[in-house]
């Protein structure tokens, strides 16, 4: 048996109401996991969200994004916060996602993870990726006040960001211009790696 009492979510089928029930139930318990679990819950959220269709769904499910915080709140190792961060730029793509990045904090939780010394490479792209495509859809309709300390954020990350790689910066800054052309309607400059 799987996670969930079944044989998981597979990718190419779509998952039962129940099934997608208790995956956000384990996502709000997530801060409470040993990493091995958080890990799996992780991929099960990023086999869901891989599908339009199905991504379009779980934000539709009640407590699905406000859990879906939780776990990136408590993912500060790689191997979930990649899956995380992959899953979160996917759905950063869909308008339903908005109160995962607006009402509950999803940009600001993944700056916090930027800053993180000990995070890889890879995981550092994805989360700026993940973070780019929010901005892009998401930065104009935020409150001002989160608008306002998320640029302060970025114009401190922007100069780390260098150290970080090329593409990493490029996300960073697309961030930041989001934000600053939020009001001014604006197009904002597309992300490189998105």
């Amino acid at each position: 048996c799987g996670l969930f009492g079944v044989s998981g979510l597979p990718a190419e089928a779509d998952p039962s109401s129940e099934d997608l029930a208790a995956l956000i139930d384990m996502l709000g318990r997530s801060e409470k996991m040993p990493s091995s679990l958080r890990a799996e819950v992780a991929a099960q959220v990023a086999r869901v969200v891989e599908d339009d269709k199905r991504a379009v769904g779980f934000c539709a499910r009640p407590l699905a994004l406000e859990s879906l915080a939780v776990l990136l709140r408590a993912s500060a190792e790689d191997e979930s916060m990649f899956l995380v961060a992959a899953a979160t730029h996917r759905l950063a793509h869909h308008p339903e996602a908005e109160h995962l990045f607006v009402s509950f904090g999803g940009l600001d939780i993944m700056l916090d993870h930027m800053r993180a010394e000990a995070l890889s490479d890879n995981v550092r792209l994805e989360l700026s990726k993940a973070i780019a495509a929010a901005a892009t859809r998401f930065a104009p309709r935020l409150p001002e006040h989160i608008a306002g300390a998320l640029e302060e954020d970025l114009q401190e990350l922007a100069p780390r960001s260098r150290v970080w790689g090329h593409s990493v910066h490029t996300n960073v800054l697309a961030l930041l211009d989001g934000l600053k052309s939020r009001s001014k309607h604006v197009v904002v400059r597309p992300s490189l790696y998105s």
